[in-house]
Parts: structure tokens; sequence; C-alpha cells
């Protein structure tokens, strides 16, 4: 009874802790159907048992064998004890629990070693509670193929021990199957996945960039539905919400022109003495409508580019120190000696929109100028 009410404790708890971690019972050896003595009866030395051992399923190589009371006993006050389980499949890394207790006399040694083929244990040695059984766990990693598990007598003689309850689960978490991204107020945002493509959800657009002459434009769009390649570093748009990219396992139209780039984590770019570096970013007065790609770090020297964000690397003969996505071009050509046009809105260097009365350096239509 005692043995019925420990076990279903135990597997109420993995069943609870694999809802949280998405844990499943690989392996699992109750010894039910041995029906000796000792152990679970409450008798922890001085009787004699047989050794017909029974399993639930398949068979271990034991040595130095007894059947104990629902349990099994390994090694005499002569000999080590060892029982070894069958092959067990493991994917990832997993958990081993046991009961096990030493032999109730005065000499009797109380050390229990572990091993492992094919994988690591955080432990490998448990000391034992004498005449009384006690709950171990072992978390287990590094797995290269099937395992099998060993327990063994630490001491050469008198080390007897009993053990019951073997149970091997998967800590294999349910897999991810999205990410979510958040579109701010600019109503755009960068993306970039080296190993994962990903679905473009509804409401959502996402571009890829070329460089033509010292402009820098759309090269490809992903509508709704469609996958941006794995390693493919796009701009986002769409109104302001928290969206989920699916993953997907088609390959997508990949865009051999794209010249945006991308990091999976915090990245210091490697510096190019021939480029400027470029993020994301509104302008130094943070409007929205400036939304563009900006120099990310003075003068455009390389910067720490953000996990998962795109960024931009343009050759420094293109002369530009931001451009813009509300349709104005601000790219720099050349200064020019002539006056700007009435109508069409101007920008100073730092990409500030500014009036007809501003004086110095302007950008408009592409062209530079100097207002005096």
């Amino acid at each position: 009874m005692m043995k019925s009410l420990r076990l279903m404790a135990t597997m109420m708890l993995l069943a609870v802790f694999g809802m949280v971690s998405a844990q499943t019972v690989v392996f699992k050896e109750t010894f039910d159907k041995t029906t000796g003595v000792g152990g679970n009866d409450g008798i922890w030395n001085n009787f004699v048992s047989h050794d017909n051992i029974q399993y639930d399923g398949a068979k271990w190589t034991l040595t130095k064998p007894k059947a104990g009371n629902k349990c099994i006993i390994l090694g005499t006050t002569k000999y080590i004890g060892k029982a070894v389980t069958p092959k067990i499949n493991l994917t990832g890394n997993g958990t081993l629990t046991f009961k096990a207790g030493a032999w109730d006399t005065k000499t009797e040694k109380t050390f229990l070693r572990l091993s492992i083929t094919n994988a690591e244990l955080d432990k490998t040695k448990v000391d034992l509670t004498k005449g009384a059984f006690t709950d171990y766990t072992v978390q287990i990693t590094n797995v290269t193929g099937p395992i099998q598990i060993t327990f063994k007598s630490a001491a050469t003689k008198a080390n007897r021990f009993f053990l019951d309850e073997v149970v091997v689960t998967s800590a294999s978490e349910t897999p991810e199957t999205n990410i979510t991204l958040t579109i701010g107020q600019s109503k755009y945002a960068s993306l970039y996945y080296e190993k994962q493509a990903l679905v473009v959800p509804q409401g959502v657009k996402a571009y890829t960039y070329k460089l033509n002459g010292d402009k820098v434009e759309v090269s490809h769009t992903y509508a709704a539905g469609e996958t941006i390649p794995a390693g493919t570093a796009v701009i986002l748009k769409g109104e302001p919400n928290d969206y989920s990219f699916a993953f997907s396992n088609e390959t997508g139209d990949v865009d051999s022109e794209n010249i945006l780039k991308g990091t999976d984590s915090d990245t210091l770019l490697e510096a190019d003495a021939n480029s400027y570096f470029y993020k994301l970013s509104l302008n130094e007065a943070e409007e929205l409508s400036s939304i563009g790609f900006y120099w990310g770090y003075t003068d455009g020297a390389a910067f720490t580019n953000k996990a998962h964000k795109a960024y931009l690397k343009v050759p420094k003969s293109a002369e530009a120190k931001f451009y813009r996505f509300d349709g104005e071009t601000t790219a720099i050509e050349t200064i020019q000696a002539a006056q700007p046009g009435a109508n069409a809105p101007m920008y100073n260097v730092a990409g500030q929109r500014v009036s007809k009365n501003y004086k110095g350096v302007v950008i408009q239509n592409g062209r530079k100028y100097v207002v005096k």
C-alpha cells in the first residue's frame, strides 16, 4: 500500500512538472511484479529472499541480485551489487528519478555510484539512508545516443542496496512555432532571423532594399501569407500592433539584390573604412514622419546592432547620412549653387524638416543646397 502511494505521488509530481515543461516519461520500472522480501515491507536486514525478479518491461542486467518486496536488492557482504537498465531512447536532456535505500546493519556502507552511456549525469554518487527509501533526482544532459544507466555499490563489499521506481523523463520542451514582434507608432520595424523562415502575418508587408546608383529603394515585397526566407533581413510596415510571425518550412523567394543585413544577437559590426552603417530610426527630433535609415553611430561608423534587427551597409561613395521612407529622397548627391525650389520640403543634414527661412546646408529632392 505504501509503495503504491509513493509511486502515485511521484507520478503526480511528474505529471504536474510535465504540464509546465512538456516532459514525457520514456522509461519506467516499478518492480511491482517482483514478490520477494525486503524494502517495501519494512524489512531491511536479516532475511533470505529468492532471485526471481520480474520486470514491467525489458530485462535488466544485474550482478548479485535478490528479489525484494516490489523492489530489487543488489550486493552481498562480500561482493558488489550492480544494476544496469535496458537501452533507453532519450532525445535531448532528461531527468532520472529513483528510490534507493541501504541495508540496515552497523557496518554497511551507504554510497551508491551512478554512471551512464552516451550522456552525462549531474550526480555520479549518492548517499543512501539505512533502513529507508529516499527519493533521488539526477539530471541527464549531452545525450548522443541510446542510454543505459548503471547503479553500483561504491564499496567492494558490505554495500548492499535496495532499488525501486526508476523513471526517466524527456526534458525536451514544446518547440516554438512563431515569434511575436511589435510595430510601433512609426508603422515600421526591422526583422532578421538567420536560420528561421517566417510567414508574413495579415496587415503587414515586408520589404528588402537595393542600392540603385546612390539611392536606396525597395527591391522585393513579401505580402501577407508569403514566406520571408531564413537569413533575409527585411523592413516591416504595418499599423501599430503586436504581430505573430509563424515559422515556415518553405524556402521563400530569396532576393539576391537585398543589401539589408542582420544579426541574431547584439553584435558589434565589423568596421569598414569604405562603408557607412545605418539603422532604422527617427531623426533627432523623433518625428514619426522621419522614419528611415540613419547613421547608427557618429560619422556612419560601425555600431552594435540589436538582436534580430536589420541594418544597412552602404558604400561611402553614396554620400548619404540618412534615407527616409516618407517618399522624400534624402540621399546626398552634390552641393548646388542654385537656390532650392519653393514647394518641395527641405531637410537639414540631421534629417530634420526645416522651413524656407532656414539658413545653411539643406537637402531637397536628393540635392544639397547652401541657403544664405
